[in-house]
């Protein structure tokens, strides 16, 4: 048994003829117990005994649990056969089963394709005549929409129309019914051009605001010479300093040479000269009122010009080197103040600095309007194109998630543009009351008034709707009415939170609450819910049976 177990090893196959080897293949049972019998003891052979005895048993008890294991084996093989044949007979029957239904659907789809194929040609025509006629239409309302956008100042947009429709105007300008409509386009156009070109001769345009008219330009193919001419000529005005230039100008040149007429003056006529030298009975009382009212005359010329320059600069989306440039001014008429006491011009530097503020959350609540009126003509857009047969279209709750979250981001990202205002390293933010009145303004003057904004804009929408021309239609009001409903649950708390996040919930009792936010944007939704029922039962009491 032990020659049979031990037969495939491999440790024999290294070992030479060795009969005396138990675990060999060559293994002689009568010599190696005659080698036993000569060499070892009966205690030996005793011993030797129980150990062969021990490995057979342990052998034994091996080969049971193999052939234990084995046979689970093969019963576990057998029933999972069995198992699989009875499944693949059943799926056998189902595959027939399906193969069947398959050609019985192929043929009922092939029955139906043939009675609906008249039908589909004529939808696919009626689909792409009504997109035609949209295109007409908008070509027939291109004039007065295009003089809208001048009359708005929305420029950019004039362009985009008028270049979408040109090519179409050009190809069929001689035909009687759109010559009509190329010459008032083109009219409106040349003074579309000439509202640009006034841009170049504007005292206070930036150079961004160059490049963006130049731009526009371009698409109305106005000609290159003439507006590198223009744009040559006049970039130089615009490259005036920079605010944070003029500052340290107004600073270097101005204020640190008042300080130096300060310190000589001083030294010339207070410090050095007896008294003997006053003539009338003057004394340094009156010697430094003269220096005093030299100063006020000065730095009232300087004010002024330096309100001028920051209310040119105070339409940024980035206030951050506005502040800069307030903030460096500031220290430095300290420094003035500290050479000559008597001359404290800290309130005007503050009624300065606090116009640029107003004036930077004014710009931000002008832009953010703005934003929100574009977002609402893109929204308008959409609706109003043809859904052609197997085309996807974006659906109203797709106009509305991509509304709030464009009017969040936008939100956000100006009020971030603010926050220099705020800094703890900008000095004049120490003053008192500042930053209270600051993230007052920001929360009531920028949010709270454009949450109003957004009602009053809703709410002209509803004056309008149902009207044949212009107005607005009812899926827009819908829409209108789902976003307020959004703002009423949502979307006020969290451009209030916002602006407390970013700047801090002011101390004021002119706060106005959330909950009257909240309640007027309610009323809001219900009035334009109500015209949305009003207009569609108007158009189903039209419809004739």
């Amino acid at each position: 048994m032990l020659k049979q177990f031990y037969q495939g090893s491999s440790e024999a196959s290294d070992i030479g003829f060795d009969p005396y080897n138990i675990n060999g293949p060559d293994f002689n049972p009568d010599l190696y117990l005659n080698k036993l019998l000569k060499e070892c003891t009966l205690a030996d052979l005793m011993d030797k005994e129980q150990e062969i005895y021990k490995q057979i048993q342990a052998l034994d008890s091996e080969m049971q649990t193999l052939v234990y294991e084995n046979y689970n084996k093969f019963i576990s093989a057998t029933d999972t056969i069995r198992k699989m044949k009875n499944d693949f007979k059943r799926m056998e029957e189902e595959m027939d089963h399906l193969s069947s239904n398959m050609s019985e659907i192929t043929k009922f789809s092939g029955s139906i394709s043939g009675t609906l194929q008249g039908r589909r040609d004529q939808m696919i025509k009626l689909s792409s005549t009504h997109a035609l006629l949209k295109k007409l239409q908008l070509l027939f309302e291109l004039p007065p929409r295009l003089k809208a956008c001048i009359e708005s100042e929305s420029y950019e947009e004039a362009v985009i129309y008028y270049s979408k429709a040109q090519k179409v105007l050009r190809q069929y300008k001689h035909m009687p019914s759109f010559y009509g409509i190329h010459d008032d386009c083109n009219a409106v156009v040349e003074v579309l051009k000439e509202r640009l070109r006034k841009k170049f001769d504007h005292p206070e345009v930036t150079t961004r605001e160059l490049f963006d008219t130049v731009q526009l330009l371009f698409q109305l193919r106005e000609p290159t010479d003439t507006l590198c001419d223009n744009y040559l000529s006049n970039a130089g005005c615009v490259t005036l300093q920079h605010i944070l230039e003029f500052m340290n100008m107004a600073c270097n040149c101005v204020v640190s040479g008042l300080c130096t007429i300060i310190e000589s003056y001083t030294d010339l006529f207070i410090n050095r000269l007896p008294v003997e030298y006053y003539e009338n009975g003057e004394s340094d009382v009156a010697v430094a009122r003269k220096l005093k009212a030299f100063l006020d005359e000065l730095m009232q010329q300087l004010f002024h010009v330096v309100e001028q320059r920051v209310a040119a600069e105070s339409r940024l989306v980035d206030s951050s080197i506005l502040v800069k440039a307030l903030d460096r001014f500031c220290q430095r008429l300290q420094a003035l103040s500290k050479m000559m006491p008597d001359a404290d011009y800290s309130k005007p530097t503050a009624k300065i600095v606090k116009q640029a503020a107003q004036d930077q959350c004014a710009f931000v609540l002008h832009t953010l309007r703005q934003f929100f009126m574009e977002r609402l003509t893109d929204v308008r857009h959409s609706l109003a194109l043809p859904r052609t047969v197997g085309q996807d279209s974006l659906s109203l709750a797709d106009l509305h998630l991509g509304l709030q979250t464009l009017i969040v981001n936008q939100v956000r990202c100006l009020l971030k543009g603010l926050q220099a205002f705020v800094h703890t390293d900008v000095e004049f933010t120490k003053q008192a009351n500042f930053q209270d009145s600051f993230c007052l303004e920001v929360r009531e003057e920028i949010v709270v008034a454009f949450i109003r904004s957004i009602n009053k804009v809703a709410l002209e929408f509803c004056e309008t709707a149902g009207e044949k021309s212009g107005g607005a239609p009812p899926s827009l009001l819908l829409l209108l009415s789902r976003f307020s409903v959004e703002m009423k649950t949502a979307l006020v708390n969290q451009l209030l939170g916002m602006a407390d996040e970013l700047f801090g919930a002011p101390d004021s009792p002119n706060l106005t609450p959330a909950s009257l936010l909240v309640q007027e944007t309610s009323d809001v939704a219900q009035t334009l819910i109500d015209q949305f029922v009003r207009v569609q039962g108007l158009i189903i009491s039209q419809v004739r049976i």
